[in-house]
């Protein structure tokens, strides 16, 4: 039995990040509305 006022808790954490590059006109020119990213959190 835990009589204190805290607890300990494990958990799994999973962040993964995506990158996209819409190809631009000139592959040499990518700008920042060119890249789009998605962030994907996930805890158990």
């Amino acid at each position: 039995p835990n009589s204190g006022k805290c607890v300990r808790v494990y958990l799994t954490v999973c962040l993964v990040c995506q990158t996209f590059i819409d190809p631009p006109k000139d592959p040499k020119n990518i700008r920042r509305e060119d890249l789009t990213c998605k962030i994907t959190y996930c805890s158990v």
